[in-house]
């Protein structure tokens, strides 16, 4: 359990640029959980590495006053965000054997980074098991007796792994057909379908634990923020992504606290995983309004033709029921109900066009 985590820690990476308020926050919490190995690695900006923002978001990632290993590097000139976070990585996994990356918009719970040291040595002879992940995209999920479930896909927003799991998708990264028809099935046929190139090095990775069959772990409570939306972001420049809006704990929550009690659902890691990829495509959605019209007029057949990725993005009202009782999973959860409701408006036109029909 969280609660009994020892003070044993896994070696971390924490990789940073040019964003010093963000920097502060994620370092409180590791200075938190005091790990014997810090790993920090910095992009070095545009402006060059006497740029007053990138120099104290160094010295405020390299600010360790607890007993620890520390080490750290630069990059000569700007690499970019997935140069960057592949290279410091590749690089930490020369010294350790198992990692857990923090990037400097994740603001992990302090026993996450304990709690991810257990879980790598608990499964580190398991083969099937290729990835420790710290956010619970559902923000809470019972579980029988454990504090964690092992799913097909899990979050890289503070995470672990194993350096040869990493050295494998480095040298020779998998790709497999999907066996089956599921969503996560369909979620791997379209991100097998574009070149690894173009594609975000977390989302690589994904794609490479997928193809491979090797599971992820996920904790029974979300131990991760991702404090990175807005128009500043890389990636999730969306600032009402409601996944920005996820509260964290490190409590276990128990079988009772769930709105799904009376659904008549399976609560699986199947279920699990299915759930959090639709929530993952509703917090894209910038007018749900305008994507449940061409949901009806696709399911009608006069719909425009679209292509895999867009088809894809419509799966959330493919399952509206479903998807429906995952953002009152959110709610029922601490999420803003504010937040959701434009997607839970959006679902429910669809649903009641379907009764009317």
């Amino acid at each position: 359990m969280l609660s009994e985590v020892g003070p044993l820690t896994a070696p971390v990476v924490l990789v940073v640029h040019r964003r010093p308020e963000k920097v502060a926050r994620v370092v409180e919490r590791i200075r938190a959980a005091r790990p014997q190995v810090l790993f920090v690695a910095a992009d070095v900006p545009a402006s060059g590495a006497d740029d007053p923002e990138h120099r104290e978001a160094v010295r405020l990632a390299t600010d360790v006053d607890w007993p620890c290993e520390l080490q750290v590097t630069v990059s000569e000139r700007p690499l970019g965000c997935s140069p960057r976070i592949l290279s410091a990585i590749d690089w930490a996994f020369e010294s350790v054997d198992r990692l857990v990356v923090i990037e400097d918009d994740v603001v992990v719970d302090p026993t996450f980074i304990p709690w991810s040291g257990m879980i790598l040595n608990r499964y580190e002879d398991d083969p099937s098991i290729g990835h420790v992940s710290g956010r619970n995209e559902l923000i809470r999920w019972p579980t029988q007796s454990e504090d964690h479930l092992i799913v097909r896909r899990g979050s890289m927003w503070g995470w672990g792994t194993w350096r040869d799991v990493w050295h494998r998708y480095r040298t020779s990264p998998e790709i497999a057909s999907p066996s089956a028809g599921s969503l996560v099935d369909e979620h791997l046929a379209l991100l097998n379908s574009r070149e690894s190139s173009s594609l975000a090095w977390d989302i690589d990775f994904s794609r490479f634990l997928i193809s491979s069959e090797l599971r992820s772990v996920v904790p029974s409570v979300n131990l991760v923020d991702n404090i990175g939306f807005g128009v500043a972001a890389s990636h999730t420049t969306y600032e009402d992504d409601i996944r920005g809006h996820f509260p964290t704990g490190s409590a276990v929550p128990t079988l009772r606290e769930t709105a799904w009690a009376s659904s008549g659902v399976q609560l699986t890691a199947e279920t699990y995983v299915d759930a959090a990829l639709l929530i993952g495509l509703m917090a894209t959605y910038r007018a749900p309004g305008a994507v449940a019209r061409l949901s009806r007029l696709v399911e009608r057949g006069s719909g425009p033709d679209l292509d895999a990725a867009t088809l894809h993005h419509l799966a959330p009202f493919r399952r509206a029921e479903f998807s429906a009782r995952a953002l009152a999973h959110l709610r029922f959860h601490g999420v803003d109900p504010s937040r959701l409701a434009p997607i839970e408006q959006a679902l429910a036109s669809v649903l009641d066009a379907g009764r009317v029909s």
